[in-house]
């Protein structure tokens, strides 16, 4: 890793801080071949920060943001900051200063969970949204359900199995409410899975590119 920031490491993070941009706006904008470049976006970040050290790593990855940030708009650029380029940054950090596997994505684990966490926030901020708001529009939800199973002749089958229209309802609720009770559950398992598979990715694509890494950082996956 190179601490000294020349022109030609400048030169070096612009560049593939315009391919990280580049990438992710193919994500965007491209079918089918998007979700490739979604996966690779963040590559060029980690690169930089393995090659020439964590500030300029950081420097490259603001630039990215600043450039979504000019073709669309603020608050997606940040969104698409937070889940692939901060994610990117700090594999490049973790592999930088020689950390093993476990550690380095463990750091992506939590990383990639805070920028999800942080987006919905961000989400339900803009939008309005509340958990009153939200359980106001889950209590309409239910009522169209009923409304159509009662034209649909649905509620009077069940109640000739003994089961109210009030009870119907209780059921449902109790189904959704198990479901919002899974979901720390369920953003933690995602989270898990796209920082192993941006891991897998980094690894095999820093090997084929010839980038130094250490046997500790590799161990777990022996490509």
């Amino acid at each position: 890793m190179n601490n000294r920031i020349t022109t030609r490491n400048l030169t070096e993070g612009a560049l593939m801080a315009g391919l990280s941009a580049f990438f992710v706006l193919a994500g965007r904008f491209i079918p089918v071949l998007g979700v490739v470049m979604l996966l690779v976006c963040g590559l060029p970040i980690t690169i930089v920060t393995v090659r020439n050290g964590s500030y300029l790593g950081g420097l490259s990855a603001i630039v990215v943001v600043l450039l979504l940030a000019i073709v669309v708009g603020p608050i997606s650029a940040i969104s698409c900051g937070l889940q692939f380029i901060l994610i990117a940054w700090i594999f490049g950090w973790m592999f930088a200063h020689r950390k093993s596997a476990g550690k380095t994505i463990s750091a992506g684990i939590v990383a990639s969970l805070l920028a999800t966490v942080i987006i919905a926030l961000l989400s339900f901020a803009l939008m309005g949204f509340s958990m009153d708001t939200l359980q106001t529009q889950m209590n309409g939800y239910m009522d169209e359900v009923i409304d159509m199973y009662e034209r649909t002749g649905v509620l009077e089958q069940m109640a000739g199995q003994g089961m109210s229209k009030v009870q119907f309802k209780e059921q449902m609720m109790q189904s959704m409410s198990a479901v919002m009770g899974l979901l720390p559950t369920i953003l933690l398992l995602s989270s898990a899975a796209s920082a192993i598979i941006n891991y897998g990715i980094t690894i095999y694509i820093l090997k084929r590119l010839k980038i130094k890494i250490t046997k500790k950082i590799q161990r777990l996956l022996p490509l």
